[in-house]
């Protein structure tokens, strides 16, 4: 009696899905990881005021000084001559001021009158309630 011999097949993993989960993963950590690195604050301590009011944040442009006398421009540190060149670019959006309360009075009026310059007149300086 002659046994059938069966003919082995070869199993073959087809990689081409698993690469693009990978690459997808690694944008997507990619990007986030990004994403997290322009968000991170600066620490302000911001002057204490008894008559503020809010105002949304939304469609303005956010300049703080730090108590070192640093500027920020959207949360990433600059120089004076790289917010004048935003500002030539910012459409006379409106301008929220964060100014550390120990910072040099002479850096945030130079601030002022930089935006000014550009004729940007609508402007607030931020502040914390006094009540808080």
């Amino acid at each position: 009696m002659k046994l059938q011999r069966r003919k082995l097949k070869l199993l073959k993993l087809d990689l081409t899905p698993l690469i693009d989960v990978v690459f997808l993963l690694l944008i997507f950590f990619m990007v986030s990881t990004s994403f997290i690195k322009l968000n991170q604050s600066i620490t302000l301590n911001l002057p204490k005021a008894e008559n503020g009011v809010d105002q949304p944040a939304t469609g303005t442009i956010s300049i703080a000084i730090d108590k070192s006398n640093k500027l920020y421009f959207a949360g990433i540190e600059v120089k004076i001559e790289q917010i004048t060149e935003k500002l030539k670019a910012s459409k006379k959006l409106p301008v929220i001021i964060e100014a550390d309360s120990n910072s040099s009075h002479g850096t945030v009026i130079e601030i002022i009158d930089l935006v000014k310059k550009f004729g940007i007149s609508d402007f607030t300086i931020a502040t914390v309630s006094k009540k808080a």
